[in-house]
């Protein structure tokens, strides 16, 4: 029975993938791209399809971006069919026309960094050049009718259903700041029991929380862009997810450190540090109050052991307290970022408990 269910297993992920994931933005582009082919049917402009096409570059995901590229898109199709009319007029459609107006046009907005509405400027011109029973001008003219056409609609229906980000940009931070407790409560269990977790170890769960953060950066840019048309200003969550970002890296650095140290002659101090991030880590995700004075006291009071203890009477004694200090410094530096995290996403996380 195991051995079926296992030769099933790539038949069913085969068809899962075969099956289209449709979300909100698919349906709008999809709305985009017929309305603008009708309106350039209607209006019986040549190659009414490339309307459509200029719709699928508009809907973006954030109000912000498709206004941004909409505007771009649009003096780069004038250009584009500005320079094909001239080369028309002055070479005729050649051969050497057909190459040098798209290489004139993709190094101009490569030098412009435009390289967005690049594909636009190049096609508006092809198109232009390639125009059968039409004057250069008519032919120019239909292009651009074209992409304001698709522009247009693009624009229009993201506006009339603007793109929604925040709940899903709060979900992540939520799992993202559960995946970073779970990282330091791996460096409290290896300083309590006095042995590193193997780095090739550590390193792969890191790359999965990495990965987790930079798809939460993604969306919360767009609640922030999309921020800029709104009337209230709300919070939002990238600051937090640049937090959570370097607390990562902290944590990294602390495991290793610890591949470096066999015997921690402060282990005693650095357990009830970590083991202070890990309480105020967990009523920073509950929602509830921290008392950072406490934990600033404590910090404090390890710093200044490290200062006033004896100096080390050998290199390798030297080393090893120079280490440990480094291994309280990254910890200092992650409490740092959590007192960040915790004004960066006081407004912007449900409550979320935590094991």
């Amino acid at each position: 029975m195991n051995r079926l269910r296992g030769s099933m297993l790539p038949i069913v992920t085969g068809m899962r993938l075969m099956v289209p994931k449709i979300g909100a933005r698919t349906l709008k582009t999809c709305v985009a791209i017929a309305f603008s082919v009708m309106t350039a049917r209607y209006l019986h402009l040549a190659a009414p399809q490339f309307a459509g096409i200029v719709s699928v570059l508009a809907v973006q995901p954030s109000v912000y971006r498709s206004l941004r590229q909409g505007f771009q898109q649009l003096l780069s199709a004038l250009l584009g069919a500005g320079a094909a009319v001239l080369a028309l007029y002055a070479f005729g459609p050649s051969a050497l026309t057909f190459c040098i107006v798209p290489l004139l046009l993709m190094g101009l907005h490569v030098r412009w960094h435009w390289t967005n509405s690049l594909l636009v400027a190049v096609v508006i011109a092809v198109n232009t050049i390639g125009a059968q029973g039409m004057s250069y001008l008519h032919g120019g003219l239909n292009q651009l009718a074209l992409v304001g056409i698709g522009i247009g609609y693009g624009n229009a229906i993201n506006l009339l259903f603007r793109p929604t980000h925040r709940a899903r940009s709060g979900s992540l931070l939520a799992s993202c700041e559960k995946s970073v407790f779970q990282l330091i409560r791996v460096v409290h269990r290896d300083l309590e029991r006095g042995i590193a977790t193997p780095y090739p170890v550590f390193r792969r769960t890191i790359d999965r929380v990495r990965e987790s953060l930079e798809e939460g950066k993604r969306i919360a840019g767009y609640v922030r862009e999309d921020q800029r048309y709104g009337r209230v200003v709300e919070e939002n969550t990238l600051d937090a997810f640049h937090a959570l970002e370097s607390m990562v890296e902290r944590v990294r650095d602390m495991n290793k450190t610890l591949q470096r140290l066999s015997n921690l002659q402060r282990r005693s101090d650095l357990v009830r540090l970590a083991a202070l991030l890990l309480r105020i880590q967990r009523r920073i995700i509950w929602g509830k109050p921290c008392h950072f004075h406490w934990v600033d006291a404590a910090y404090a009071n390890v710093e200044a052991r490290f200062y006033r203890g004896p100096l080390p009477a050998t290199h390798e004694r030297f080393v090893q307290q120079a280490t440990e200090y480094h291994l309280f410094m990254f910890l200092k530096e992650y409490y740092g970022k959590l007192k960040d995290l915790r004004v960066d996403s006081r407004h912007a996380l449900d409550a979320a408990h935590i094991g």
